[in-house]
């Protein structure tokens, strides 16, 4: 059953409660119960992951995310992913606490998005997670790609909004692009739509 292990009280979790902090894995046999700060809840095989309170709205988002751009493959072709494995890394990431998950309209040849939307979306409740996509500066050549890269990735994702929306890849010289197109007023005016809750 669930305990909560102090590493003062348990010799497993001072192993991992050492000078240099580890991550722990979800399916290992020992989890770190101590992080310096404050307490994990544990059992044998699954680490609840820690969460923090999200100021503006009060919600609980796990520390960690589970990243889309690198999913287990077919024939290493990165176009290609492994959905059954890559779906059991959802579920696993779920079922670890975890429920801010990332991708991107580029990732995987353009192919995350959907497999997020099939694996995730269709599969577990809405309000059971966090999403998170982006708007990629390296397709914008005018203002009317913002409204077709946006309305793809509600259609790939199958949702109807967007927890957190991002601007992929700052720099100075794709600043400019975002800027020209005005990417930031267009977003600004879905968020007012309530397409996407929060910008970045």
């Amino acid at each position: 059953g669930e305990a909560d292990l102090f590493p003062e009280q348990n010799p497993a979790a001072r192993v991992f409660s050492s000078a240099a902090p580890s991550l722990p894995t979800i399916d290992g046999t020992f989890f770190s119960a101590y992080n310096g700060t404050g307490i994990y809840r544990m059992t044998r095989r699954r680490m609840l992951v820690e969460k923090r309170i999200f100021a503006k709205t009060g919600e609980e988002i796990s520390l960690l995310g589970l990243g889309n751009m690198r999913l287990p493959v077919l024939e290493g072709d990165a176009s290609k992913i492994d959905y059954p494995a890559a779906q059991a890394l959802i579920d696993r990431a779920l079922e670890a606490g975890l429920n801010y998950f990332d991708t991107a309209f580029v990732y995987h040849g353009g192919k995350s998005e959907a497999f997020v939307g099939q694996a995730l979306v269709r599969r577990h409740p809405r309000e059971s997670f966090y999403l998170a996509t982006k708007m990629p500066p390296w397709n914008l050549k005018s203002a009317q790609d913002l409204h077709t890269i946006f309305e793809k990735q509600l259609e790939r994702l199958q949702v109807d909004y967007i927890d957190f929306y991002l601007l992929h890849n700052i720099s100075v010289e794709h600043l400019a692009i975002f800027e020209r197109v005005q990417a930031y007023e267009f977003l600004r005016a879905k968020q007012a739509q309530g397409k996407l809750r929060h910008l970045g």
